[in-house]
């Protein structure tokens, strides 16, 4: 789904759809799958699919785009956002206590998907577009550029003491510290995900709330959604010991004083 209407694969075909009314507005053939004529090469957890003939990148009107290189992307654990006619790539279940400095997002233009940006991001928690940023704590990049974004103060970027080198350093948009497994839901001026507990993070001031009596799941269970988050029961086939095992819902002790 994003602003150009929704994207629906059937058989050898990929159909647009208006994303109101369900029309049809084109239909797409899909490439073969690179066989010959095409060398695949193992690249880490993920394939990369290369045009031996630079011809044969070059599909006829109607086709979808050709081959590009998501190697670092997340392999397996790949997952796809789109927003703003970007169509972003980037792994969806990082480790959140590994890093690993190959672990790259790739940005393609949803027009043509020709290749917008790419680069090394290390991050340990799954990418989320927020406005024109996305968020994939420890760090945020701008969605256009793949630029980093930098908490700012009176127009001026804050700065941070590195806690290894002792030098001073810009500070990421993105400072959620996760701890556990579940993935990083948000709405449009907050965070939610597990530090042990359940945990909401306002980007504002960047200030938290913790929960610390339930589990979050191990995958999506912290849904924002018409001015409260949702929590749905997800712990109570897991061995940890957490007092709570219900679905919680959270709202707001006052009316919020974002625009």
């Amino acid at each position: 789904m994003s602003h150009q209407g929704l994207f629906v694969a059937a058989g050898a075909a990929c159909h647009q759809l208006d994303r109101f009314t369900g029309e049809t507005l084109r239909t797409f053939n899909i490439p073969p799958a690179a066989t010959e004529g095409s060398r695949i090469r193992k690249n880490s957890d993920s394939l990369r699919a290369e045009k031996l003939n630079s011809h044969e990148s070059n599909y006829e009107e109607g086709h979808l785009w050709g081959c590009v290189d998501l190697a670092d992307c997340g392999g397996n654990q790949m997952m796809g956002l789109a927003h703003d006619g970007v169509l972003l790539f980037g792994e969806h279940f990082p480790d959140a206590y590994y890093h690993n400095p190959r672990k790259r997002m790739a940005a393609l233009a949803t027009s043509d998907g020709r290749q917008l940006w790419t680069r090394e991001t290390n991050n340990t928690t799954r990418p989320l577009i927020v406005g024109d940023t996305i968020h994939a704590s420890p760090y945020a990049f701008a969605l256009k550029t793949g630029a980093p974004q930098y908490m700012k103060r009176n127009g001026k970027v804050m700065m941070q003491k590195n806690a290894k080198t002792g030098q001073l350093e810009p500070r990421w948009k993105t400072t959620m510290i996760q701890r556990g497994c579940g993935p990083v839901t948000c709405g449009s001026h907050a965070f939610f995900y597990r530090s042990s507990g359940a945990i909401a993070l306002d980007e504002s001031n960047q200030s938290t709330e913790v929960f610390a009596a339930t589990r979050p799941g191990c995958w999506i269970n912290m849904i924002p959604t018409n001015g409260v988050l949702f929590q749905a029961e997800a712990s109570s086939g897991c061995v940890c010991n957490y007092s709570i095992q219900s679905t919680v819902v959270y709202a707001p002790e006052k009316v919020s004083q974002h625009p």
